[in-house]
């Protein structure tokens, strides 16, 4: 669990930007690190900087995938 959060501080991933963390591991290829936050315009700015590129995938929903790091907010 530590590496993980380790992975995410690395990614300057503030943890308090999300209401939920998930980390998914499997066998096929590692781990995946699920963020969901509210959808706000500084989130959208602030990580779209950092290299996610978000796409619209609900009517208010905005998905970004990066690496093995997956950004909703709704």
């Amino acid at each position: 669990m530590e590496n993980h959060l380790i992975d995410l501080l690395k990614q300057n991933i503030d943890l308090n930007d999300f209401y939920s963390i998930t980390i998914w591991k499997n066998d096929m290829d590692g781990h995946h690190i699920n963020l969901q936050g509210n959808n706000t315009p500084e989130l959208l700015l602030k990580y779209s900087n950092l290299g996610f590129e978000f796409k619209l995938t609900n009517v208010t929903w905005f998905k970004a995938i990066k690496n093995k790091f997956v950004i909703t907010l709704t």
